[in-house]
């Protein structure tokens, strides 16, 4: 089953300003996340909360939710420190069910 990736705009942004070192790395995970999806090893992606995972390129970290084969990328952090702050982790729940009535809707 071929993954597709589905970034959200303000992630966009996000992405756009990092460096080229990291913009390589989100493109080699993305690819890594086209081919594999949720079977990606935890080095790459792993599930924090309920329908939130977590793809790891390098020290940034990018929430996505997986809906059949696509991945919806929500929200960007560049990674400060080894937990992850519960404001990041809101904006992520609360962008996914944002995702989520705009389906129902």
């Amino acid at each position: 089953m071929s993954y597709k990736i589905i970034t959200f705009f303000k992630v966009e942004d996000f992405i756009e300003s990092l460096d080229n070192i990291r913009k390589a790395r989100i493109d080699r995970i993305y690819y890594l996340f086209e081919e594999y999806g949720r079977f990606l090893p935890s080095k790459y992606l792993k599930k924090i909360a309920k329908d939130v995972w977590e793809l790891r390129p390098g020290d940034v970290r990018l929430f996505l939710t997986i809906r059949g084969n696509k991945g919806y990328v929500v929200h960007g952090i560049c990674k400060k420190s080894q937990k992850i702050s519960k404001k990041d982790l809101e904006v992520a729940i609360r962008r996914i069910k944002i995702l989520k009535e705009e389906e129902v809707g």
